[in-house]
């Protein structure tokens, strides 16, 4: 199995290997997944690459419902092992994870237990290494998430060098308010309604537009922020008013 992935990463034809990967099972990518990173890591070795980051999202994954405290303990001492014990992992990379604050009770005693560094904020040790995300509170800090956010996909145009357009700062308040000030739900929802006003030729997307879409508007857990049906590529701040 790893020999074949060896002559593809070997031939060069990204094509062909994105093939390969996509078509390695779920069960597969369980069993042998550290062995294919391990083959990743060796070439980028040989390519004179040393060091790399390893970001793990959603480690709270863990502690899910669905998994039992045996696999749980199970889980948590392969991954100490990857990143810690085995070669060439340990001695290339610096792991970066994120820890959903309910997790960590649930997997506390099986982190200890395979001698994980400690992810305990409350250590003065810890001040260094572990980063408390708070809640976005305040319109300011909500307009400079999205002000990046929205440049990406600016035009030139008359309102080029506005960086929250087509957002009005109450709207922008609107989105903070419903979101309780995640930024994973801001953006998302902001999504949403540059969506809505592209459908509906909104000049801006006003503080009263935002409450009256937002009225109906919820996102899940697993939800992603997707362009409304028949829209393709909508440039918002290009559309013309709508004749009333």
């Amino acid at each position: 199995m790893l020999t074949e992935f060896v002559d593809l990463l070997v031939a060069g034809d990204q094509s062909a290997l994105v093939r390969y990967i996509d078509d390695v099972t779920t069960t597969k990518r369980t069993r042998s997944g550290a062995s294919y990173f391990a083959t990743l890591l060796v070439f980028a070795k040989a390519a004179g690459i040393r060091h790399m980051i390893l970001c793990c999202d959603q480690l709270e994954d863990f502690a899910s419902t669905t998994v039992s405290r045996q696999k749980r303990s199970v889980e948590v001492e392969r991954f100490r092992d990857y990143v810690l014990e085995l070669q060439p992992m340990s001695d290339m990379l610096s792991v970066v994870v994120t820890m959903h604050p309910r997790a960590t009770a649930a997997i506390a005693d099986m982190w200890a237990l395979a001698d994980l560094p400690s992810y305990d904020y409350a250590r003065a040790e810890n001040g260094q290494r572990v980063v408390i995300l708070e809640t976005i509170k305040t319109v300011p800090q909500a307009e400079s998430l999205l002000a990046p956010y929205l440049q990406k996909y600016r035009t030139t145009g008359e309102h080029a060098s506005e960086p929250l357009y087509p957002f009005t700062e109450g709207a922008v308040k609107s989105v903070l308010d419903h979101t309780l000030g995640k930024p994973r739900d801001i953006l998302r929802t902001a999504a949403a309604l540059v969506d809505a006003g592209a459908v509906d030729n909104w000049p801006v997307i006003s503080a009263e537009r935002a409450d009256r879409f937002l009225e109906t508007f919820s996102l899940d857990d697993d939800d992603e922020p997707t362009s409304a049906p028949g829209i393709v590529e909508v440039n918002p701040w290009a559309l013309p008013e709508r004749a009333n």
